[in-house]
């Protein structure tokens, strides 16, 4: 399972990142959950999934993140499509509202232990700079 952010991660539980995030499992069924705003309230036409989202809570059901923990979608009672604790051994998963998404690990599993994470950056090959910008996603996170 897993989820893909356009922006770096950073503490702002107001929500960030574009309609490019989505959600995924690889088993039992590969699955990607694309994030499904109501295109009327953008101004947006369908089928353009990289439309800035830009209204506050459509921003809020994308990343949400503290010093406790990241998330994906936004589901009932504060729950989320997909949540990681401080230290990542230790995730969450259920229906989200911008996603709708399935529970990513398996129907009735909404907590679970973490067993590996695994992080990417994308580079460009052209000149070998990440997509995301030049900004240090580490910067201050060991301070």
């Amino acid at each position: 399972i897993g989820m893909y952010a356009t922006h770096t991660w950073k503490s702002n539980p107001d929500g960030y990142g574009d309609g490019g995030c989505f959600l995924f499992r690889l088993t039992p069924n590969a699955e990607c959950f694309r994030f499904k705003p109501t295109f009327s309230s953008f101004g947006a036409e369908e089928g353009d999934d990289e439309k800035k989202v830009t209204r506050l809570q459509d921003v809020g059901q994308l990343m949400i993140s503290s010093e406790s923990f990241i998330s994906m979608g936004v589901g009932e009672g504060g729950a989320s499509g997909l949540r990681l604790n401080e230290d990542l051994t230790r995730g969450s998963t259920s229906k989200s509202m911008g996603f709708d998404n399935d529970e990513l690990v398996g129907p009735g599993i909404e907590v679970f232990d973490v067993g590996l994470v695994e992080v990417y950056r994308f580079i460009r090959d052209v000149d070998n700079k990440p997509v995301d910008g030049d900004v240090d996603p580490w910067k201050g996170v060991f301070e």
